[in-house]
């Protein structure tokens, strides 16, 4: 591999690339959705940050907003949650 990103403690069921290539997002069956900065190649954001294994469900879709500033995942519970990311919610 090219290089490898590590730290999600389940499958990994969705990945996604910001625009410009500069970040990238994956999504878990550990119910956590991670930003990565792929030039430092480190984790740079957990979502949610609260909640323990057993509270999360599944995540199986990842996708960027067309601004870039929000985040949206679909899980296993029949949700699409979308976060904030300028403003860190």
């Amino acid at each position: 591999p090219v290089r490898s990103f590590e730290g999600h403690e389940a499958n990994v069921s969705a990945v996604g690339f910001g625009r410009g290539g500069a970040w990238l997002y994956t999504g878990s069956e550990d119910g956590t959705v991670r930003v990565w900065d792929v030039r430092a190649r480190r984790c740079q954001a957990i979502l949610p940050e609260a909640g323990g294994a057993l509270d999360r469900p599944a995540v199986h879709a990842v996708d960027a907003h067309c601004r870039q500033g929000g985040l949206l995942a679909g899980d296993a519970w029949g949700r699409v949650v979308v976060w904030d990311l300028t403003a860190g919610q």
